[in-house]
């Protein structure tokens, strides 16, 4: 299981409230490897966190004007304002619903301008994830309910101890 997944499919698992899921793929006219003037030439695609371009305004970023970049704006904002308002993202660009993802059917909303669309299946990076499996190595074997709650009990209070299954010296030695 790969690292993206294993995310999502925990999420699912342990979590009450519904799971969004969605892979960005709008190439906007600013991006955060045009802003570190990278060589024209290099072809990064879409950046992580390339979304925030459209969603924020800053003196760092200059206005939109690229009509596409509007809409894919207003898309964004529709789908998180909607999401804060009522749990169930939105928007009138997108036909059709986004439907959270489960751990029988893993599915995600591919935003892209052109034809935004719900994808019942894995991300398509799926194969490429391995390398960050790997890189996770023996720390992924650390049940997620023992590292939040050591996490949750470290910053409120020093006092706690962990269970003796949580060996966080063996997990950072492989």
């Amino acid at each position: 299981m790969d690292a993206g997944s294993s995310s999502i499919q925990l999420m699912s698992q342990h979590s009450d409230q519904p799971v969004y899921y969605y892979h960005y793929a709008h190439r906007g006219q600013h991006s955060i490897t045009k802003m570190l003037d990278l060589p024209k030439n290099a072809d990064f695609g879409v950046c992580h966190a390339d979304e925030l371009m459209l969603m924020f305004t800053s003196n760092l970023i200059p206005p939109m004007t690229d009509h596409s970049d509007i809409r894919a704006s207003k898309m964004l904002l529709d789908l998180w304002t909607s999401f804060a308002a009522n749990g169930v993202p939105q928007s009138d660009e997108i036909i059709g619903h986004w439907l959270p993802t489960t751990q029988q059917q893993p599915r995600y909303l591919q935003i892209d301008l052109e034809s935004p669309v719900l994808v019942n299946d894995v991300m398509p990076f799926h194969s490429r994830l391995d390398f960050w499996t790997t890189l996770l190595g023996s720390y992924s074997k650390v049940s997620v309910k023992e590292e939040l709650c050591m996490n949750y009990y470290e910053d409120f209070d020093t006092s706690f101890s962990p269970s003796p299954k949580l060996d966080r010296s063996d997990s950072a030695h492989h």
